[in-house]
């Protein structure tokens, strides 16, 4: 829906939510895509100065890479 709203604070706040999800469920191709989400919602959220938001999917990234290992 955010997508079709053309609005990218959002659409990097449905990804850092969705990527959690993934990492949450465990699966083998979910970290993947956690991965590549948190991606997403990085860049967008530091080019549009969403500080906040930079931090938590930081955080997120720490906590995904701490799952992996």
């Amino acid at each position: 829906m955010h997508e079709r709203l053309r609005s990218p604070p959002w659409i990097a706040h449905t990804e850092h939510e969705h990527a959690r999800m993934l990492m949450a469920r465990g699966g083998t191709e979910d970290r993947a895509r956690a991965r590549d989400l948190l991606t997403s919602a990085a860049t967008t959220a530091e080019a549009l100065g969403m500080t906040h938001l930079s931090e938590r999917v930081r955080l997120a990234g720490l906590e995904h890479a701490t799952d992996a290992a």
